[in-house]
């Protein structure tokens, strides 16, 4: 899958120690339990890109075939995936799934503040999010210093849809 690197870090389940360029390195295998207590940490994956992991953090990572799956329980990711590789993130209450813009490499913020509430951003291509339990979809788009001068702002009617499909999965009250 790749190398994780970073100071205060703990990996459990499948992984592995190998020295690589003279240097002892944590190698993330199917199925492995990462936990970032503080600061951060980046996984180089084999596949081209990187996941960066702002800590605290706690996910889970598989990856079968050209499918990557991130389970994030708590923290923030930036990761950066080349075309080679289809990324999903599940979070109790959604699955986000990257979706590459043509040919192009996806590069996406996805995670939780400190108080709990999920924030994502599609610097590269989108990211397709998805209600779990009711299937509701939104596309979010492109944004950021990537997205093309040219476009136009999103209409009232996207920003509105938007806005409740947030409100539905996490009201007010909760």
């Amino acid at each position: 899958m790749g190398v994780i690197d970073g100071e205060a870090i703990a990996v459990n389940g499948p992984m592995s120690v190998e020295v690589i360029h003279g240097q002892a390195k944590t190698v993330l295998r199917r199925g492995s339990d990462v936990r970032v207590k503080s600061s951060a940490a980046r996984i180089d994956l084999v596949e081209g890109g990187q996941i960066s992991i702002c800590g605290p953090a706690h996910l889970s990572v598989l990856k079968s075939g050209g499918w990557l799956t991130i389970a994030l329980a708590t923290g923030t990711i930036h990761a950066h995936i080349e075309r080679e590789l289809s990324l999903t993130i599940y979070s109790p209450q959604i699955q986000a799934q990257a979706v590459a813009i043509g040919d192009g490499p996806q590069d996406l913020l996805p995670g939780f503040d400190t108080a709990g509430a999920m924030c994502i951003r599609a610097n590269r291509g989108a990211v397709r999010l998805e209600q779990q339990l009711t299937g509701q979809s939104v596309l979010i788009p492109q944004a950021g210093a990537n997205a093309p001068k040219s476009a136009a702002p999103a209409s009232d009617s996207f920003v509105d849809r938007v806005r409740n499909f947030v409100r539905k999965l996490w009201p007010s009250g909760s």
